[in-house]
């Protein structure tokens, strides 16, 4: 992975999602792949909202729904209990 250009597309400015490719038979969730990510190329949680964001946006979704789950990022990133 440390070959990989993610790194690249994000200074490019390209909205880059994490995703996780049949966790069950490869035994790599979502939340691992993040991790690993950040990890290797030392991004920070900032970084990992980026990608989220970019999931929301990216998703087969309605508008509605999209504007419905940023506003529930928000609301837990806004969260007093979330970082304490």
């Amino acid at each position: 992975m440390p070959n990989h250009p993610v790194k690249k597309m994000i200074d490019s400015g390209l909205k880059v999602t994490i995703n996780s490719d049949d966790p069950a038979y490869l035994g790599a969730y979502l939340t691992d792949n993040l991790l690993q990510v950040v990890d290797t190329f030392n991004l920070t949680f900032e970084h990992i909202i980026m990608f989220v964001k970019n999931a929301i946006d990216a998703a087969f979704v309605s508008e509605e729904d999209k504007i419905s789950l940023h506003k529930k990022l928000y609301l837990w990133l806004n969260d007093s209990k979330t970082f304490q």
